[in-house]
């Protein structure tokens, strides 16, 4: 049994990492299909998920200037170097 919470437990480990890029659907099918399914079946993720998801959706409707497209492309450069040095 606690071989399986330490499995669960490094899982929800994973989907706190990679919760953004899940979110803007950055990952590739497998991973968003492996975490899609811890999330189904782990309530505390599946909440998470939610209230974050919900929160971007409230920003989007109070935020009406979009980034500069430089200042996106600066800010997605640096994700994936940092998300290159965790790997």
């Amino acid at each position: 049994m606690a071989v399986e919470n330490y499995a669960e437990h490094d899982e929800c480990v994973e989907l706190r990492a990679y919760m953004f890029a899940l979110l803007d659907q950055e990952l590739t099918a497998e991973d968003c299909a492996r975490l899609n399914e811890h999330v189904d079946n782990c309530p505390h993720c599946r909440e998470m998920l939610e209230a974050e998801s919900e929160l971007r959706g409230l920003l989007r409707k109070c935020c009406c200037d979009p980034a500069p497209g430089r200042l996106r492309e600066r800010i997605t450069y640096s994700i994936r170097i940092e998300q290159q040095i965790i790997k």
